[in-house]
This record gives C-alpha cells, structure tokens and sequence, in this order.
C-alpha cells in the first residue's frame, strides 16, 4: 500500500481514516485522564506528520488533542498525558512538524522493535494505553504483539488498527498460488519480498487464512465471501485478547471489496460503546460538511445498507420472550451485528419507542410484540428512574 509518493498528497481513505480517530480521541482522552491516572497515546507507524499538500496526518491530529488538553484549565484537571510516534523512514520530518507541540515524543526506529520497550514500561506505569496501528503494507503485524497485550496490567488498553485485508488476500494468492485474482490486481499495494507463508500465519494467528486461499481457487466461495470469512476468522483471533471487537469496512463502489477495515478493540464496554456512538456521530458530521465529494465517487461509507435494516424486528428477535436481558448486553449484540452503522442514541430510541415510554410515538403500545423496559434501581431523589443508562441495572424484556 506505501509507495515512495505516498505523502505527496493525502488520499481520501486517509482523510476517512483520521475522521474516525478525532471523532473517538477527544471523548475516549476526557474519560480516561478523569480516573486520574496517567495516558498515552502510540501512533505505532506515524510518518511525516504533514502530507506535501499541506494537508495534516495522524501525528498532528493527535498532538493538537493534547494541545488543548494541556489548554484547558476546566475539564481536565489531570494533565498527565503523552503521544509517542514511532517512525523510522520520516522521523527527521516528522520532528520538524512536531517542533511546537508538548508532551509528544518522536521515536526513530520501526514499530516491532520500540512497541515492546513501551509495552514493558507501561505495564510498570500502570497507565493507561491507547494504539493506533496505521502500517503502510502488512508485513508488520506480527500477532504476537497483540498476544503481549493479554498479560498488561493496565486500566485500560485499547486499539485502532487500520488492517489491508485486500493486501493480505493479494499476499496470500502470491504466496500459494502464485496466480493473483483479477479482484485483488491493485497497482498501488506494496508487495513485500520478504513475506512467506510462515510469516503470514504469524500474521494471521493460524492457518486458516489459506484454506479461504484454495476454497477461491476451487470455486467454492467468491472473492467477496473470501474476504468476509477472513476477517471474522481474523477477528476471532483479536477476540482472545480483547473482550469486544469491532471492524468497519471501508468499501470500494467499482467491487463493493473492502479497500482496508478498520478494527478496533477493548477491554471494556464503556470503550466499546463511546466508539460506536462518536464514530457514528463523526461519520454524519463528515457526510454533511464535506466538499470533497471524491469520497463518495469511491467509497462506501459504513451505513451504505442501513436502509435495509427494520431496527425494531433485529431488536425484537435478540430478546426471546419471556426472557430478559440486560441494556447492556443487547446493546453489545446490536454492536457485533451492525458495527457503527446505527449509534448508541438510535438503538435506545428504538427501545423507547417499542416498550411505548415514548411521548411522541405510541407505536409500542399497540405492537403485537412490545417490550418493556425494567429498572432495578433507585434514583437520589427518590423518583422513579426513567433514563436508559447502561451502568444502571436496566434489563429488557419481551411481552
């Protein structure tokens, strides 16, 4: 995918890319400086910092967040934050850009050798730990990194990785078959000598990835089927390290092949559910100032299907009646099924509107299927609580 042009002009898939990671950084960094304790953010494959046309990268982004952190004398009282990026190609440049921001450190080298280093000594710290994982091909991404993650002791470890799975089905064609499919024939990915089989499968975490390969090869599933089996196979992987994950598919128009998918992982559904809500919110904000319109003549955006998607059936046959489940744990379902096509705030207006609480609807008072809405708790002034607080004890049940 990197090429020696790469940074002569921002491509729009970077510009979806760092959308995602402003509209989820200023929430995520007001809550986890709140507990007090210390957080830093790793830019794990940084680059220059600025494209050649001006436009700003990653690393600036996230410095401009600190920035107005250490600004505000209000909402954070804990200042306690730092950005490390680490670059070996650009760092010099990447310094350069950097020269004015504080409580950001430029590490020169490559992200498998450093990230071991800051692992081990944010496990003393007991910090709080944010990565975003931008590699410019795959040959980067050794599985083994994420294993590490499994033993951290930290409050909170989270990642935001950009993952080529086009770029890995091309290796894997190269590698097994060597006769790469029409689908995959992309002029500007970077192929990489030294990948080989074994190394794909530390990639991968298994093997699996070349019994999608052979299944292509023989007909059995399509390129498009190829690509959604290895990345829940891939995901599945992610989901021994992390409690909830979640991937967005960043998709071509021309094939409907996604160009990369976002992956994001948490520990903590807290984590999980502020990504959802702010990453929706970005993506609509983004859909309404944009002007660069080359966007939508090549991608589609996540919620390019959601028109298809009756909201109150999914809801209605997630709870079995007679049954109840917990806000929280349907809300963690609606998310694996729908990643950040709908926001936190839609799915609760759906609830409302279903179990009848809702003022300007009484749809869920005449439903065949309704639900209700059962709150186990007491609010401090005594009243009765109506909110739909996930930290709450609020279950869902089908009558």
């Amino acid at each position: 995918m990197a090429s020696e042009n790469f940074f002569d002009k921002k491509q729009p898939w970077s510009k979806v890319k760092d959308k995602v990671v402003s509209g989820y950084l200023e929430p995520y960094c007001a809550k986890l400086l709140f507990t007090g304790k210390p957080l830093k953010i790793v830019d794990c494959f940084a680059g220059k910092g600025k494209f050649d046309d001006g436009e700003e990268g990653s690393p600036l982004m996230i410095a401009k967040v600190i920035r107005n952190i250490l600004k505000n004398e209000t909402s954070y009282k804990n200042k306690n934050i730092e950005a490390c990026f680490i670059e070996k190609k650009y760092h010099d440049d990447l310094k350069n850009n950097l020269l004015y921001f504080s409580q950001c450190r430029v590490i020169s080298g490559n992200f498998e050798e450093n990230i071991s280093e800051i692992l081990k000594k944010n496990k003393k710290e007991e910090t709080s730990l944010f990565l975003y994982i931008d590699p410019y091909g795959i040959k980067s991404l050794s599985f083994k990194i994420f294993n590490k993650l499994k033993n951290m002791d930290t409050i909170s470890t989270e990642i935001l990785m950009n993952f080529n799975s086009f770029g890995f089905l091309r290796e894997g064609f190269r590698l097994i078959s060597h006769d790469i499919p029409t689908d995959l024939l992309e002029s500007n990915y970077e192929i990489d000598g030294k990948n080989s089989i074994s190394r794909m499968n530390e990639i991968a975490n298994g093997i699996y990835w070349q019994k999608i390969i052979k299944d292509k090869n023989s007909n059995k599933i399509t390129m498009y089927e190829a690509e959604e089996i290895f990345i829940q196979e891939y995901t599945s992987q992610l989901k021994t390290v992390y409690n909830y994950v979640i991937n967005i598919p960043i998709k071509e128009k021309r094939n409907r092949l996604p160009k990369y998918r976002l992956i994001f992982g948490t520990n903590h559904y807290e984590g999980l559910f502020l990504m959802v809500e702010n990453m929706k919110k970005s993506w609509t904000l983004f859909l309404d100032s944009t002007n660069d319109h080359s966007l939508f003549d090549e991608f589609e955006l996540p919620e390019y299907n959601i028109g298809k998607i009756n909201l109150e059936e999914v809801i209605l046959n997630l709870i079995t009646k007679n049954n109840r489940i917990s806000l929280r744990d349907l809300l963690i379902k609606l998310i694996d099924m729908h990643g950040i096509s709908f926001s936190i705030s839609q799915y609760k207006d759906v609830l409302v509107k279903l179990s009848g609480e809702s003022k300007s609807s009484l749809g869920g008072l005449f439903a065949d299927n309704k639900i209700q809405i059962i709150r186990e708790y007491k609010t401090p002034t005594g009243k009765e609580p109506r909110d739909l607080d996930w930290n709450n004890k609020i279950y869902i049940e089908r009558v």
